[in-house]
């Protein structure tokens, strides 16, 4: 895993009209078409999380994320959702779901994941929201 696997990635991205840019922290953001990686840890980990952020990709473009996620849609607008106990467990819904979705990515485009190290890692990140949301 390595550059080969982050090029077969950033194809996929371009061809869904978004852009890979270094940025502070790991995000996807919709209005620009961008996805923003943190490039400063291992090979392995920057594949991990661009692999997460196009999950977000792929979560956002089913037909039932506006009534599945109404309140992270609403958020934006509203900032008192924010601290409802939907939206909390809408956001850690979209984000369990983009992991799930970034692994699915990674076999179908035949970039090879070690499972074990990937959840791992995901698990980690997914705690991290856990206690930013308590």
């Amino acid at each position: 895993m390595g550059i080969r696997s982050l090029s077969k990635i950033t194809k996929w991205i371009n061809k869904k009209g978004f852009e890979l840019k270094s940025g502070k922290e790991d995000c996807i953001y919709f209005e620009e078409k961008t996805i923003n990686i943190n490039f400063n840890k291992n090979d392995v980990h920057i594949i991990y999380s661009v692999l997460h952020e196009c999950g977000h990709l792929v979560v956002f473009n089913r037909h039932s994320y506006e009534r599945e996620f109404s309140n992270l849609i609403v958020s934006e607008d509203n900032k008192r959702v924010l601290r409802t106990n939907k939206y909390k467990y809408e956001l850690l819904k979209d984000e369990m779901l983009a992991w799930e979705a970034g692994l699915k990515l990674a076999q179908r485009l035949k970039v090879k994941i070690d499972h074990d190290d990937y959840y791992l890692y995901a698990s980690k990140c997914f705690m991290s929201y856990v206690k930013w949301i308590k």
